[in-house]
C-alpha cells in the first residue's frame, strides 16, 4: 500500500513540468497582481520602459526604437503603462501636438528590473536560439 502512494507520487511529480516549483509568495497572487504582471511584464511594455529610461520621448521617438511595434500597439502599451502609474503623458498644445512620455517615479523603479532582463536576453539570446532549434 505505502509503495503505491510513492508510486502515484512519483507519477504526479513527473507529470509536472520540470521547472514547476511553488511560487515564494506570502498569499497567492491576486487577480489584479496577475492582470498588472500581464501589463507591465509584456514584451512591449518591457522594451519601453528601457526605451524611456534615458529621459522623456515623444510617441514617434519611442516607436522609432521598439522596432517591430505598430502604432495601435505602440499606443495601446504606453496607455496601460499610464494606467498604471508608471508612465506619465503630457499633451504640449502646439501645431502639430506634442504628446511627451516620460516615467514617474515609480517606473523608475521598475527600470532596473526592466534592464536586467533585457540584458540577460542579449547575453544568452544564441543560447536561447539554439533550444527552440533543438525542441522546434
Amino acid at each position: 500500500m505505502l509503495l503505491d502512494g510513492a508510486a502515484k507520487a512519483l507519477r504526479v511529480a513527473l507529470m509536472k513540468p520540470a521547472m514547476a516549483r511553488p511560487i515564494p509568495f506570502s498569499a497567492p497572487p491576486s487577480a489584479a497582481f496577475i492582470r498588472a504582471l500581464d501589463i507591465i511584464g509584456s514584451k512591449w511594455a518591457i522594451l519601453a520602459l528601457v526605451c524611456l529610461a534615458d529621459g522623456p520621448k515623444r510617441f514617434n521617438e519611442v516607436g522609432r526604437a521598439l522596432t517591430g511595434i505598430s502604432r495601435r500597439m505602440l499606443s495601446i502599451t504606453l496607455r496601460s503603462l499610464e494606467q498604471y502609474g508608471v508612465v506619465t503623458r503630457t499633451v504640449h498644445a502646439t501645431r502639430p501636438l506634442k504628446v511627451v512620455y516620460a516615467l514617474t517615479v515609480l517606473g523608475e523603479t521598475a527600470v532596473p528590473a526592466a534592464c536586467a532582463l533585457t540584458d540577460w536576453l542579449e547575453a544568452h539570446m544564441s543560447e536561447l536560439e539554439e533550444a527552440v532549434e533543438r525542441l522546434g
